[in-house]
């Protein structure tokens, strides 16, 4: 059957599937083009007895109005899943073959394995580089501002985690945005973070579902059908 559209949505990854959805709202005249059977993209999700088993991003980032809308629109928002206080403050990352805890406090810093004592010296120099004038790629923002082994050993396992993406094609300023605005406003992330302590401004919270990320890219691919 021929039909005519006016917009042709390639991919029916998050963003195509986002795309979509919001489009829909206003017009039905669209068509969505995905290569592979399932839709979701990166975001893929296997459960195998009972242990849920990400593919791609493991959580998702609860910071702007059009997640909400999204989640709420799909009477997902009471479904949503946070993490533990308790593990928060207890993350890991594979370093050497070995889980090693990300240092939260001057002291675990100080004696984490994860930096080598130049690196660490580099990082503590973040107050007094300049900065960024415009935007840049999430690589070139932390190294800049920590060096890149704070960025291979921290920066880039975080991103995967969230967005499976590469961070040398990816924005500075829409990925790291808290980061990003604290270097901004402040001249500093260091700087900007011992500010917003002491302010005690509210964290962002990362969220995931009861049958994983793909619960949501599944709702909106058979809405999409209809």
């Amino acid at each position: 059957m021929n039909q005519e559209v006016n917009t042709v949505i390639i991919g029916a990854g998050i963003c195509g599937l986002s795309v979509a959805h919001f489009l829909s709202k206003k017009r039905s005249d669209f068509l969505i083009l995905e290569a592979s059977n399932l839709p979701g993209g990166i975001i893929q999700t296997k459960i195998e007895n009972d242990f849920i088993c990400e593919n791609g991003p493991n959580t998702v980032l609860l910071n702007n109005d059009a997640i909400e809308e999204i989640i709420k629109d799909y009477n997902l928002w009471e479904e949503l899943q946070f993490p533990k206080e308790s593990s928060n403050k207890n993350r890991f990352v594979l370093h050497q073959n070995r889980l090693t805890k990300i240092p939260l406090n001057p002291i675990s810093f100080i004696f984490s394995p994860l930096f080598s004592f130049i690196s660490k010296i580099r990082i503590l120099r973040e107050p007094f580089i300049k900065s960024h004038q415009e935007n840049t790629s999430v690589f070139e923002f932390v190294k800049k501002r920590f060096g890149k082994e704070f960025h291979d050993q921290l920066i880039e396992p975080f991103i995967t985690g969230i967005y499976a993406g590469n961070t040398r094609k990816m924005s500075a300023e829409h990925t790291l945005k808290l980061l990003w605005k604290l270097e901004q406003s402040h001249g500093s992330i260091i700087r900007g973070v011992l500010k917003s302590k002491k302010d005690k401004k509210s964290k962002i919270n990362s969220f995931n579902f009861p049958k994983g990320l793909s619960q949501l890219t599944s709702k909106i691919a058979e809405s999409m059908e209809r």
